[in-house]
């Protein structure tokens, strides 16, 4: 049965252990499966944004993470505006309590194909319905992040609504092409995650 935890660690089902769990998951992705320059110390993948008291959504199968995503406000310290600067490619920092930044995305389970298109997961779907609700409960009305243009064109195509920053231009982090973007929860995003939802459920 799949569990899905949103929180800061304060949170009742956060605890250490799944906790742990996350951080591991984060070093299997980053650093095993894509091999990012990313800091990783006996199997756990913690960076200095983990201790600014962030909101982490978790989702556990039988015991174990198998997604993760992070969330901060952009009136604090964030990875767009500490780290990664140079994607804003020339556009205003964000710096609104309505804006919050997403980080450190992680799916163990790959991406579906369906009548030759790529999809994705039923997880990353749920996630993001939960991502709606939070924003509609704390009145945010844009989440920033930072992707691959791989993950930028699987989520494009699923209908969520992304836009670059700036102009728009292809940086290298890493030697990964990424984008900072807008995901703007928009009619046609809550559309298509909500007929994903369904679709699944009613599969």
């Amino acid at each position: 049965m799949r569990q899905l935890i949103l929180g800061t660690a304060e949170h009742p089902a956060l605890d250490q252990a799944t906790l742990t769990r996350m951080h591991r998951l984060r070093h299997r992705v980053f650093r095993e499966k894509l091999r990012w320059n990313v800091g990783s110390d006996n199997g756990v993948e913690i960076d200095d944004y983990d201790s600014l008291d962030p909101y982490y959504m978790v989702a556990l199968e039988d015991g174990d993470a198998t997604a993760c995503w992070r969330l901060l406000p952009t009136v604090g310290p964030y990875m767009l505006r500490n780290t990664f600067r140079g994607l804003l490619r020339g556009e205003e920092l964000p710096e609104r309590h309505d804006v919050w930044e997403l980080s450190r995305f992680a799916v163990l389970s790959p991406a579906q194909r369906y009548n030759g298109q790529i999809h994705l997961s039923d997880i990353a779907f749920e996630m993001f319905d939960r991502l709606i609700r939070f924003a509609d409960e704390r009145g945010i009305k844009q989440y920033v992040t930072v992707v691959s243009t791989s993950v930028e064109r699987l989520m494009k195509s699923n209908g969520i609504t992304l836009t670059r920053f700036g102009d728009g231009q292809v940086s290298s982090v890493d030697g990964v092409r990424s984008v900072a973007c807008w995901i703007t929860l928009d009619k046609r995003t809550r559309a298509m995650v909500s007929n994903a939802l369904l679709g699944t459920r009613t599969a």
